[in-house]
């Protein structure tokens, strides 16, 4: 209450308390119930967030909207694919995926926790974006209503990988395409080469 009573809002980030620098909701949690141990006045510092009230939060809400309506437009339900050892993605089909990801990322933010990203809470960009970041933006927001694979957002006819591909779902989704861009080329294959890999 008295942090309110001074202004302060949801959405801030405490920065240190008592001159104590603190990251995790664990770190805040420990060094307040120590600070209030002591029985005395302690000092917090806190980061001022995004708006979450009034005109700000409003406009805020208006543009996530208009942006998944615009993804929705860009990414229909094509039709079921029933076999999914047939649910290859095209290299044309994730160079689709990719321009997208240019074209909306400056808009989100990486919603990961300090400790899984060290851009957390930064505005996304095609350098660190990555597979977390691309199914909490786009694949998800399209397949859940649907419950489809997001293949099937980009085509209705199978397309059997020939090619199979592991990756960490830290990997940037730019240098991901361009070792896939790297593989078409040497193997001389076109870009309709379908490749299985786990969105």
């Amino acid at each position: 209450m008295g942090a309110w009573m001074l202004g302060v809002r949801p959405g801030w980030t405490v920065l240190s308390i008592e001159g104590q620098a603190v990251q995790t909701k664990e770190d805040i949690e420990d060094a307040l119930q120590a600070a209030a141990e002591k029985e005395k006045r302690y000092m917090v510092c806190f980061e001022k967030g995004a708006g979450k009230f009034g005109t700000e939060a409003k406009e805020k809400a208006e543009r996530e909207k208009r942006q998944l309506a615009k993804l929705r437009k860009e990414f229909r339900f094509q039709g079921r694919i029933e076999r999914s050892e047939h649910r290859g993605t095209s290299f044309a089909q994730l160079e689709r995926v990719c321009g997208c990801l240019e074209e909306n990322c400056a808009a989100w933010t990486d919603h990961l926790p300090a400790k899984m990203s060290k851009t957390s809470g930064k505005m996304l960009r095609m350098d660190f974006l990555n597979f977390h970041h691309l199914s909490n933006y786009l694949i998800l927001p399209m397949t859940k209503p649907r419950k489809c694979a997001f293949v099937e957002m980009l085509t209705s006819q199978p397309q059997q990988p020939s090619w199979f591909v592991s990756h960490w779902w830290g990997t940037p989704v730019l240098g991901f395409t361009e070792c896939l861009s790297r593989h078409v080329a040497v193997r001389n294959l076109g870009l309709d080469s379908a490749y299985w890999t786990r969105w």
